[in-house]
């Protein structure tokens, strides 16, 4: 299986970077991938934590005989709950993603994406985890959660934007992954995006 990797990391117009991501194209040594972008609110100390660890939980759970499915999600829930054991307040949006035997396995919490580039169109797989989107608005209520003003969590001291957290023209035209990745970013703070943006991109040659 032969591809190329593209990574580009941009602190757009925020006073800090709390963006990190993992690229691992020899996982467990098996020639398999997993990468992942984590995106602190906070600060960036759970971010940079996931990048350094939860690629090693997802190992440790596959290791132990669970199916693909079943280790991300106990290696997101271990990760989180150790965070939550910490004094460390933030949290950290995440996207990760599995490539082995041709096939791509994900797992997300809060709005970092993943897209799927093909020749005709561009489909993004994980759903946004926000207060106003339907099984999410039903999941806070069953919870006795609130929401505010139709669109943010509450919690303690203040609201958030997103539900769930850890504790392309222009993109098919490029030829490399690092283009692909340098003109996402590009389109998203010519958008008028205000965060950090970060894209990973694995691009697959026939």
């Amino acid at each position: 299986m032969k591809f190329d990797l593209g990574a580009v990391r941009n602190q757009g117009l925020r006073d800090h970077m709390e963006d990190f991501y993992y690229f691992d194209t020899n996982f467990g040594g098996r020639s398999e991938i997993f990468g992942g972008v984590y995106d602190g609110h906070g600060g960036d100390w759970v971010a940079e934590m996931a990048k350094k660890e939860l690629h090693r939980y997802f190992a440790k759970n596959l290791a132990n005989g669970l199916k693909i499915s079943e280790a991300f999600i106990i290696a997101y829930e271990e990760f989180s709950n150790k965070i939550c054991s910490t004094e460390i307040d933030g949290g950290s949006c995440a996207a990760s993603f599995f490539i082995t035997n041709g096939r791509i396995y994900f797992a997300n919490v809060g709005d970092v994406r993943i897209l799927i580039v093909g020749s005709t169109k561009v489909e993004q797989i994980t759903i946004d985890h926000h207060p106003n989107v339907l099984e999410e608005m039903e999941r806070i209520k069953r919870f006795q959660g609130i929401i505010k003003n139709g669109k943010r969590l509450s919690i303690p001291f203040g609201s958030a934007a997103n539900s769930r957290a850890l504790g392309a023209k222009v993109v098919k035209n490029e030829k490399t992954a690092s283009g692909m990745a340098t003109s996402l970013v590009k389109a998203a703070l010519d958008s008028g995006s205000r965060d950090n943006v970060t894209v990973l991109v694995v691009r697959f040659v026939s």
